[in-house]
């Protein structure tokens, strides 16, 4: 029996056709049914052969149009270790990660791994569009038939595919054993068939509506009367509209599984959380030793700050409603370390929120004011909540750690602190006094607590010698993480969908969210500065060289 085909004849022939050929072509492989195509030391569904698998494959490089080998990385065994964990267990995956980690890749190399060891293997991969997802599928037969050329001792039988291969697209792929991977895209109406085994879906922030894509995974991996059934996963980067993995992370407990560098300390960059029925994974690009600082600082020269901050450094910028500091905090000004150097009389002032609630957080401001420069040094926030009685010691040595006397700091409060509790009239404001804090009523009015922490962003300067444009406002992202993240539009309006307000409209209040408290407490700190400052003048009006004693605005306290 002799074919002659080219892969651009294949998008101009039926169906039907296609079935005709495809049965002449099977004709000529040796039936495999149900086996495994892999040597025995890449047999075991461990975490060692899959990434022993990984070792043998070669990916495509389109800028050198070349093959290269898989890159010798802990993270992706660690990453096939995950997959194999879900996969055994039936317990979907999600991973958030950075670009320029190769997961994309190695995902279909766990695809193609787990399609030639189980046999039998329903397949689905999902992508935005039509174009994306025959790319990913072409991948796999791309690793396949590179296996072939390379591993000769393999004798692994030919594979079908169909698609345009030659423009490195494929639509389906089918193994000697019976084990076949098919596309869906998106504008695509719904998921065709049921009874998959294997759903990989890439890219889930981008599409319309990420929710709707995961359920329609879930349902097409269900077994008989929905019991369970295959594998579904997604790959990701972090997305501006991405409300399914936000409801998926919030009041997650990240366990951090890392590798150590030379020095035995761990790289903070593998996180996983495993929940009932749910694996959650955030992969940061440090992960990648070979990524570090030096790196970083290169590669960013070649992107926008916003665009870096999401698809690298994993920082959520706006997610639902509209972010509360939208227009005002830049991130390449207040991210950035102090304007100027620090004086001898600087001194420190605190926020604290909390009320009766369980979820108090304290926010610790470095201030100067010649050259007039505030800092958001250092928070105090326990995610999932914690009880007054737990946040002030560590309030308490944050300040020994700072080398700052708590009693000399002022801290300005939630009103409701002072809210009577239990039998005894307890308050959590007396929680404060009685460890010698000082401690001083603030305002719960919205609008002075947000034009407070307005002004703040506003007090900008531009430097007489060379013209750049500074903030005299910043964050030590380091030290006060969630509120950075806040800012990075996590701390946002919620979106109203009642058809009495019209949908896409806000609140005039913020989300009470994970990132709400750490704010609060600015507002009420940033209350006070905005207060003492306007009392001695603008800041804006003040000379950046002292030309005489100031009398401290905060001497009062």
């Amino acid at each position: 029996m002799s074919l002659t085909l080219r892969p651009e004849d294949f998008p101009n022939i039926d169906r039907k056709s296609f079935n005709v050929l495809a049965a002449g072509l099977e004709a000529l492989v040796p039936s495999k049914e149900g086996a495994c195509l892999w040597p025995k030391e890449y047999a075991e569904f461990t975490s060692e052969c899959f990434y022993r698998f990984v070792q043998k494959l070669r990916t495509f490089d389109e800028a050198s149009n070349s093959v290269r080998p898989f890159p010798d990385k802990k993270y992706i065994k660690r990453f096939g270790e995950e997959l194999i964990k879900g996969y055994s267990t039936g317990t979907p995956v999600e991973c958030e990660k950075s670009r320029r980690l190769v997961f994309s890749w190695t995902a279909c190399a766990f695809d193609l791994w787990v399609m030639g060891l189980k046999g039998n293997v329903k397949g689905l991969i999902i992508a935005v569009t039509h174009e994306k997802a025959a790319d990913f599928v072409w991948r796999i037969v791309h690793l396949y038939r590179d296996l072939q050329k390379t591993q000769k001792d393999w004798n692994l039988p030919p594979c079908q595919a169909y698609g345009s291969l030659a423009r490195r697209m494929a639509d389906a792929v089918t193994l000697a054993n019976g084990s076949q991977m098919n596309k869906y895209y998106e504008s695509t109406q719904g998921i065709q068939g049921s009874g998959f085994t294997l759903v990989h879906i890439e890219e889930l922030s981008q599409f319309r509506n990420p929710s709707a894509v995961w359920s329609q995974a879930m349902f097409v991996t269900q077994g008989e009367a929905g019991s369970p059934g295959g594998f579904v996963y997604a790959l990701t980067n972090v997305s501006t509209s991405q409300d399914h993995l936000i409801n998926v992370k919030r009041g997650l407990k990240f366990q951090e599984v890392l590798e150590f560098d030379e020095h035995g300390k761990p790289r903070h960059s593998f996180k996983a959380v495993v929940q009932e029925g749910f694996i959650y994974l955030a992969v940061h690009y440090s992960a990648d030793p070979a990524k570090d600082e030096a790196w970083a600082e290169r590669r960013k020269k070649d992107v926008a700050p916003d665009e870096w901050e999401r698809e690298m450094e994993g920082n959520e910028l706006i997610y639902g409603g509209q972010a509360v500091y939208a227009g005002l905090w830049k991130r390449q000004y207040h991210g950035r370390p102090s304007c100027f150097k620090w004086v001898d009389d600087h001194f420190w002032i605190a926020g604290l929120d909390g009320g009766n609630t369980m979820n108090p957080a304290i926010v610790l401001l470095k201030v100067q004011l010649y050259p007039f420069q505030v800092r958001a040094e250092a928070e105090i926030f326990i995610e999932g909540g914690a009880s007054m009685e737990q946040i002030v010691p560590l309030y308490l040595a944050k300040c020994q750690a700072l080398g700052i006397d708590y009693r000399r700091v002022p801290m300005f409060a939630d009103p409701a602190l002072w809210a009577r509790q239990g039998a005894r009239g307890e308050t959590s404001a007396s929680v404060c006094t009685t460890a010698g804090i000082p401690i001083y009523k603030s305002t719960n009015d919205w609008m002075t607590r947000k034009g407070a922490v307005d002004w703040l962003l506003n007090q900008t300067y531009t430097r007489a010698d060379n013209g750049i444009f500074a903030c005299r406002f910043t964050v030590n992202g380091e030290g006060a993480p969630t509120l950075l993240k806040g800012f990075y539009g996590n701390y946002k309006y919620e979106e109203h969908s009642k058809s009495d307000i019209g949908a896409g409209q806000v609140l005039l209040k913020p989300l009470k969210n994970l990132f709400s408290h750490v704010h609060d407490a600015l507002q009420y700190v940033a209350i006070a500065v905005k207060s003492r400052f306007e009392n001695q003048g603008s800041p804006k009006s003040i000379s950046y060289a002292p030309r005489k004693k100031v009398k401290d605005a905060f001497a009062e306290f």
